[in-house]
């Protein structure tokens, strides 16, 4: 609808022009497009099997699903317009072994971004190892587990049978040249070589993390679900002095298990961060906010955005804690705002995504 010298014009979706509704479509899951528009009239109906495609298959209602795979089953062209896939054992229907029978990887040569949600070891041998060297054209590849990672405790030994599979095989596999982003469960690189600028990893010690800037020095973006404590017992600074410049300007710790020396030996080797968010509990020293402002104005000079929440059941002197965070350095060089309720202080606004209730 629109306003055109007085006069009320009505505009329909179909009036739009090519240019406008391609553009629209392509932030539409492609099994709901094509529910949508495929029997709406000829020109969808073309129009719809012109564009890149993105499929996943989360939380979708068997009819729809059944429907795009009858389409791509009879349309073997369709297939090479996937760009995005999103596969998840999770689903009632959809499952990535059940899917990659029937459609294996080969036969989307352009496909750009590969979720793989809760992989088990048969998917992996027979569907992801045959297949994924095909995949040239990978820029996005992630293969996670969504099970809460809070009440985990580390131990190496244990790792293959909490998640079900080694990912270096799969890392292995991977074709390299294009791929920039990725997610992993945990950290198993064996010096290879990568290119990317994004890394999720859902377990990794320090010493992991160390490791992985010698093999990944382009790295710009890494988020880290759990950081934990070193698994041996080398000196830390001895690995990190081998490693050239590190690029890494964003820098997500959704839950430091680390002794602050250890974080501050880290964050003292990235000068370049510009973002750092990170949330730590029990560790009383993690709140000398004098502590941080020396660390920020000696190796963290560009960082411009600073999310925190640290957490401590038994701190008894919170209001004297948050006074420190409330001078000049915090408020007015950087507008680093703080708050505090209970066991916790935390920059505002909040940041997390939940929040933790104290049991008393």
């Amino acid at each position: 609808m629109c306003y055109h010298q007085n006069l009320l014009i009505m505009m329909s979706f179909e009036s739009l022009p090519n240019e406008l509704l391609i553009e629209c479509f392509q932030y539409l899951n492609g099994p709901y497009l094509f529910y949508s528009f495929d029997q709406l009239n000829i020109r969808f109906f073309n129009l719809i099997r012109s564009i890149p495609l993105h499929i996943n298959f989360s939380q979708m209602e068997k009819s729809i699903f059944d429907k795009f795979e009858q389409i791509i089953t009879s349309d073997a062209q369709l297939k090479q317009k996937i760009i995005s896939l999103k596969l998840s054992n999770n689903e009632a229907y959809g499952k990535i072994g059940d899917f990659l029978s029937s459609f294996p990887l080969r036969d989307f040569i352009h496909l750009r971004s590969l979720a793989l949600i809760n992989l088990d070891e048969k998917d992996i041998q027979e569907h992801l190892i045959p297949m994924l060297s095909l995949l040239s054209n990978l820029y996005y590849f992630s293969f996670t587990d969504e099970r809460d990672l809070s009440g985990y405790v580390y131990d190496p030994t244990s790792l293959f049978s909490y998640f079900r599979f080694q990912p270096l095989e799969i890392l292995s596999s991977l074709p390299k040249s294009n791929l920039r982003k990725l997610s992993i469960p945990y950290f198993v690189f064996n010096a290879i070589s990568l290119k990317i600028t994004s890394l999720t990893v859902s377990v990794c010690s320090i010493d992991d993390l160390f490791e992985l800037f010698q093999y990944a020095p382009l790295l710009k973006d890494v988020k880290i679900q759990q950081l934990i404590k070193s698994k041996s017992r080398n000196d830390l600074s001895n690995v990190m002095n081998k490693i050239n410049t590190i690029y890494v300007k964003e820098l997500i710790l959704e839950e430091s298990m680390i002794k602050f020396d250890k974080l501050e030996l880290l964050l003292e080797h990235l000068s370049s961060l510009q973002k750092l968010s990170i949330f730590v509990r029990n560790q009383s020293d993690i709140f000398d906010a004098n502590r941080w402002q020396t660390l920020i104005q000696s190796s963290l000079k560009h960082l411009s955005i600073f999310k925190f929440c640290f957490k401590h059941f038994d701190l008894k002197t919170f209001s004297e804690v948050f006074n420190q965070f409330q001078t000049d350095f915090w408020h007015k060089e950087h507008q680093w705002y703080t708050d505090y309720r209970l066991s916790s202080i935390y920059t505002i606004p909040y940041f997390r995504d939940h929040y933790e209730f104290d049991n008393f």
